[in-house]
């Protein structure tokens, strides 16, 4: 081997551990900010948060959930009236079912838009627990919020949960497929009436790219929305939610 090869494969070499590095220090960066909002918060709850957020809110419909939810600003607009949206980042589903029956607000007569689960999901990607056994346990907490607020008083409409976007890179080490495949098992479960039987259903399949990936334009990173996405998720609600929906039957 000629002293110049070594070179090369001593400058190659180096390079390749620099990029690892980077790379596995982007990916533990990213389970640590998914452990600090989810498995490992101060608040697991994030009772906090939520309550400040419903203290806020005005008006007769309220779209609830994560920082999808959070983030979607402004409101879809439904019969004239902007929606309140109040979401937590990092929001699982089976955190919100015990969050909701230690609200301190009432829920009478209100409508409320569910949007949540894709946190319980991605925990497949660093998680011992089973795709069967996370699909049971969201569909399970989607169930549970569902008849809490309605015993709060509150019109529920639940949404199909947003499927992620395009892995990037930095999340690779701690993604898989399953929670691609479990987000679409958990949205048939909620479109077939396995989750709450009678309770409005807006389908958001298909709006943004298929049933289990959402395209690059729509996203900002695997797991968040662009403006341009919320603008058509928000058409969906403000077609799918009208007067019928919101008046007493």
């Amino acid at each position: 081997m000629t002293v110049r090869t070594k070179i090369l494969l001593s400058v190659v070499t180096t390079v390749l551990g620099i990029i690892a590095a980077l790379f596995i220090g982007l990916a533990y960066a990213y389970l640590e900010n998914i452990r600090s909002q989810a498995a490992l918060r101060g608040d697991p709850l994030a009772m906090d948060i939520l309550e400040r957020r419903l203290a806020q809110v005005a008006g007769p419909v309220l779209l609830l959930g994560d920082s999808r939810v959070a983030y979607w600003n402004p409101g879809p607009v439904i019969d004239g009236v902007r929606v309140s949206t109040v979401g937590a980042g990092g929001l699982t589903a089976v955190q919100l079912a015990y969050a909701i029956p230690n609200f301190d607000t009432s829920f009478e007569g209100d409508t409320v838009i569910v949007q949540i689960g894709i946190n319980d999901l991605k925990t497949l990607g660093y998680t011992a627990v089973s795709r069967e056994e996370l699909v049971e346990r969201t569909v399970g907490a989607l169930q549970e919020i569902t008849e809490q607020l309605t015993h709060a008083g509150a019109r529920v409409v639940l949404t199909t949960m947003i499927p992620p976007g395009p892995v990037r890179i930095a999340r690779m080490p701690i993604w898989t497929d399953q929670i691609n495949s479990a987000v679409v098992e958990v949205n048939n479960h909620i479109r077939d009436g396995s989750v709450a039987d009678g309770v409005l259903v807006i389908d958001f399949t298909g709006i943004l790219g298929s049933p289990d990936e959402i395209d690059a334009r729509y996203a900002t990173d695997t797991l968040h929305l662009n403006s341009e996405a919320y603008q058509r998720l928000s058409e969906a609600l403000e077609s799918g939610l009208g007067r019928p929906a919101l008046d007493d039957p």
